[in-house]
């Protein structure tokens, strides 16, 4: 397997780190599934990504179209089947 072959990356836990981790992937360019047993879990994740993708447009780490696209490529399951 080569680096370019890799299209998903499945983060389980999305605490503070699993957050942080998948966004970077979706900035990067990977789509990203994020599965944590706790729905509520996944609540919290899903606020606290749309302040760090706030947080990097105003800091002028990433424009507006990049950060929004990043984010749209992470979805959030309590599902492990659906997670891979």
């Amino acid at each position: 397997m080569i680096l370019e072959d890799i299209k998903t990356v499945l983060i389980i836990g999305s605490g503070t780190m699993g957050q942080q981790i998948g966004f970077q992937c979706a900035v990067s360019g990977f789509d990203v599934m994020m599965y944590d047993i706790a729905e509520d879990m996944l609540k919290t994740a899903d606020k606290r990504l749309d302040k760090l993708v706030k947080a990097y447009i105003a800091g002028g780490r990433l424009a507006d179209e990049t950060a929004a696209a990043a984010r749209a490529k992470i979805q959030m399951t309590t599902d492990a089947q659906a997670a891979g």
